[in-house]
């Protein structure tokens, strides 16, 4: 289970970004591709877990999946979730994923000193 260390890793970012007491880190958003070999419910509950105990009960974990989305050689944009399957457009096979595949932070949101 590999979102347990992505959890892990995570935190410890938030924690190094926000250059602060964790205790004052709200919300944690994440966003993961689906073409990242995440799951998105596995990630959640590992990601409450970590910041758990991390004494981190208060701080919110916001994940959001983002679709795959990929350019093919004819120029033609969409989204797919069959990366099997044909560009709608011309048929084709060559493409390039442009988003979609990666697991990051999108942002670490820090109370500030009146709470």
């Amino acid at each position: 289970m590999h979102e347990l260390s992505l959890s892990e890793e995570i935190v410890r970012t938030a924690i190094s970004a926000s250059r602060t007491d964790k205790s004052r880190i709200a919300a944690v958003g994440v966003r993961v591709g689906a073409l990242s070999a995440a799951n998105v419910s596995s990630l959640e509950f590992c990601l409450r877990l970590v910041l758990d105990q991390h004494g981190m009960q208060h701080t919110e974990a916001r994940v959001t999946p983002v679709p795959a989305q990929v350019e093919c050689a004819c120029g033609h944009c969409y989204q797919t979730e069959d990366m099997f399957g044909a560009c709608p457009a011309c048929g084709g096979y060559v493409r390039e994923v442009t988003e979609g595949k990666d697991v990051t932070i999108e942002y670490v949101e820090v109370e500030d000193e009146e709470g």
